[in-house]
């Protein structure tokens, strides 16, 4: 059984949401930092622009370009409320 988690990228116009996620990367405004399944309860600003990288268990993987706002971390999920997120 692999562990995975649940991500939910929103902005004022939309909102993306993935399934059985392995890992993320993006840049917080005290730098970038990498989350995995099980990781502690955490809450950080974005920074102004950065990238979020959003890996899924089949190997895909994911990069958006996006501007400032906050990440929500909890064991099972990620939630990240930005003004705007391109794929890139």
């Amino acid at each position: 059984m692999s562990v995975s988690m649940h991500v939910t990228l929103v902005t004022p116009t939309s909102e993306v949401k993935y399934d059985q996620v392995v890992s993320i990367v993006v840049k917080t405004a005290m730098g970038e930092i990498g989350v995995l399944p099980r990781h502690r309860h955490l809450l950080a600003q974005l920074a102004n622009k950065g990238t979020l990288r959003v890996r899924i268990q089949d190997g895909q993987e994911y990069t958006y370009q996006i501007g400032e706002g906050v990440i929500e971390v909890e064991p099972a999920s990620v939630r990240i409320l930005t003004e705007h997120a391109s794929l890139v």
